[in-house]
């Protein structure tokens, strides 16, 4: 039986992953011909079923033992009933069935068969083994698992693509190519990833910034196609329509497109200057421009104005500066060479009172021509106040003389035959409007019946897309909607956040009142890390993620923008599924 046991062991181990590891082990007890659980042992079990909270990937091995007393039978299920007793009350604290497995060993043969080694054979033993997290990059890949959304899509078709957050994307027929122009022929899989929580932002690491300049987001969508395993592209004239949803519209949001790094990460986003489309209909079905009333110059009779005589704006005295007295303690000597050596203190201070005097010489030379220019200043500016009045008295007449002339030149045969020109070419210009503006919703009709002919009208004018940004896309990657969030100058600090051991670890500035989430990194040769140019006093949420002994760790702090001190987390052991709860939860 103890052989069975340790191979049963090693199979675990050895099929848990290179990073397996036993965490714990303990053993229960049971009185004899019994299988309830006693006081002590379920304290046992609960102490481990503690344990197993903040892991990602364990399992607990459940071995069940019996004395030798009994038939062989009898013992088997007597202990198989045991571990069964020890497997439902873990259940009970919350552990899955699937995460642990029960094992009945039956009886221990005994080497001496007394009371003692009886007792200490009526048990289970309980082994907790747990697959460790060995770099952060495990931890985003599990938190990033199933994230990405497939579509099989025929590219001979037009196509509508709907995302679980609510994107939809409008995908013409023909749109895609391989890298050498050719175009796919069979089925294309289209894969789309929403990113429209700070959950689902920070799992991706895509900081809300365009050029160092700090922005406020819309939503952000990822999108990648291919064809028989090749990557496809959009062709040179090709263009996705992107809906993006949102619960408020607002202004000055723009089309923004990823710029990616060599691992796939987006470092920053460049805006296209491309403003969201007013309506679905207008956008979808691809119309020109709603017609607008032309201008149409007519060249006017050129204006005889006599500008003579402005006024010329009177010179305002400068102010004179006062002197800055010398002061004596300023006076220093410094002896060169072998003066340095020999001069005494006495002589050295009879020098600088030298130069102390020579100082107030020039001082006093200086505040009497400051007293001179001081007294013409005075007489100076009575003198620019009265030629500044008499300036504003002559530019009132100048303005008014020039005004009258532009008021007769309109009464100016010229002039009038000029405005009558203007008012017959304004009502040809409203006639041909008029005229443009029909034709304009011919043709919407027309591309209507052709657009659901292709589309089916399901899509099309829902009330589900009141609320979204409308954008074309010309090329695959990632997409974003935002706007620029100004900041002044004065209001612009740095923040830190201190980093007090050598882990690895991600963190992420998250702001409560805009959608914006930016990203920090470590600053070489401080001990700490750093985002720069953030709003001042700003409420934040500051979140930290690192592995530390195999155990992915999570830190989530509330705290405002301040340079004064850096930013201090307190990291807890924590599962991917609660650290994925308390992504979900930022939102809130």
């Amino acid at each position: 039986m103890r052989k069975m046991y340790l191979f049963l062991l090693l199979v675990f181990v050895v099929t848990s992953g290179a990073r397996a590891q036993e965490l714990l082990r303990e053993s229960v007890f049971f009185d004899t011909d019994q299988h309830q659980l006693t006081t002590e042992a379920r304290q046992t079990l609960d102490e481990l079923a503690q344990q197993t909270f903040d892991l990602t990937d364990f399992h607990v091995q459940i071995l069940a033992f019996t004395d030798d007393r009994g038939t062989a039978d009898y013992n088997y299920q007597l202990a198989l009933r045991r571990g069964r007793s020890v497997q439902d009350y873990l259940s009970s604290l919350g552990l899955l069935v699937e995460k642990t497995s029960v094992e009945s060993l039956g009886e221990v043969e005994l080497l001496e068969p007394n009371e003692q080694a009886r007792s200490r054979n009526r048990r289970v033993d309980l082994i907790l083994t747990a697959k460790l997290v060995g770099s952060l990059s495990e931890v985003w890949e599990a938190l990033d698992q199933d994230r990405l959304q497939k579509f099989d899509i025929d590219p001979s078709k037009g196509n509508v693509l709907q995302g679980q957050a609510g994107t939809r994307v409008w995908i013409p027929e023909g749109a895609f190519t391989f890298a050498d122009g050719g175009r796919p022929e069979g089925p294309v899989t289209v894969r789309m990833k929403e990113a429209y929580g700070f959950g689902d932002m920070l799992i991706d690491g895509l900081s809300t910034h365009s050029d160092g300049q700090l922005l406020e987001t819309g939503g952000m969508v990822y999108l990648e196609a291919e064809a028989n395993g090749q990557a496809l592209q959009l062709g040179p004239d090709q263009a996705m329509a992107v809906a993006l949803p949102t619960q408020q519209m607002k202004d000055g949001m723009q089309l923004f497109m990823g710029e990616q790094a060599a691992d796939g990460s987006v470092n920053n986003w460049s805006a296209t200057q491309q403003a969201p489309a007013p309506d679905l209909d207008e956008f979808l079905l691809d119309l020109p421009p709603f017609p607008t009333i032309k201008r149409d110059w007519v060249k006017p009779p050129k204006e005889i104005i006599d500008y003579s005589g402005e006024p010329v704006t009177p010179r305002k005295p400068i102010k004179p500066t006062a002197p800055s007295k010398p002061r004596r303690e300023a006076m220093v000597y410094y002896p060169r060479g072998m003066e340095g050596v020999f001069m005494s203190k006495a002589k050295r201070n009879k020098k600088e009172e030298a130069m102390y005097e020579k100082k107030m010489k020039a001082y006093k030379r200086k505040l009497a021509r400051f007293k001179e220019n001081q007294a013409a200043y005075v007489l100076a500016m009575e003198s620019y106040r009265q030629a500044f009045q008499e300036f504003q008295q002559a530019q009132k007449e100048y303005q008014a003389k020039i005004q009258a002339q532009k008021d007769n030149f309109k009464s100016t045969p010229a002039y009038l035959a000029y405005a009558e020109q203007v008012m017959k070419s304004k009502d040809a210009r409203r006639a041909l409007y008029e005229k443009e503006v029909k034709e304009w919703y011919v043709a919407k009709d027309q591309r209507m019946a052709e657009y659901e002919a292709k589309y089916g009208d399901a899509l099309l004018g829902s009330d589900e897309m009141a609320m979204q940004y409308l954008y074309r896309v010309n090329r695959l990657g990632w997409i974003n909607c935002d706007r620029f969030y100004d900041i002044p100058k004065t209001e612009k600090v740095n923040l830190a956040i201190a980093d007090s051991d050598a882990e690895k670890e991600e963190l992420f500035v998250i702001f409560k009142d805009i959608k914006s989430m930016m990203k920090a990194y470590k600053w070489e040769g401080k001990a700490h890390y750093q985002v720069a140019n953030l709003p001042k006093d700003m409420d934040i949420r500051v979140v930290g993620i690192k592995v530390i002994d195999g155990k992915a760790q999570l830190a989530i702090k509330d705290t405002k923008v301040s340079d004064e001190q850096p930013v201090k987390l307190s990291y807890q052991p924590a599962s991917i599924n609660k650290i994925r709860a308390a992504l979900k939860d930022l939102d809130s």
